[in-house]
């Protein structure tokens, strides 16, 4: 099984179960799915494409688990 569609699987059939709890913040599958899509598109959008690489220099946050 890939890995890029575990979060997908997970956000279509535990839609409402917790999938990250950060620091009081706290996003079901379904709202952490629709974020991570959200800046893929992003990413899209900007230019980049499939198996283009990036990095992240990011202190331990929410955007991270994301991106």
């Amino acid at each position: 099984m890939n890995i890029g569609v575990l979060l997908p699987r997970h956000a279509r059939y535990r839609a409402d179960h917790l999938a990250v709890v950060f620091e009081g913040q706290r996003l079901t599958f379904v709202q952490l799915n629709r974020r991570v899509n959200r800046l893929s598109n992003a990413l899209l959008a900007a230019g980049l494409a499939k198996s283009d690489k990036i990095a992240t220099v990011l202190p331990n946050c929410l955007e991270q688990v994301e991106a």
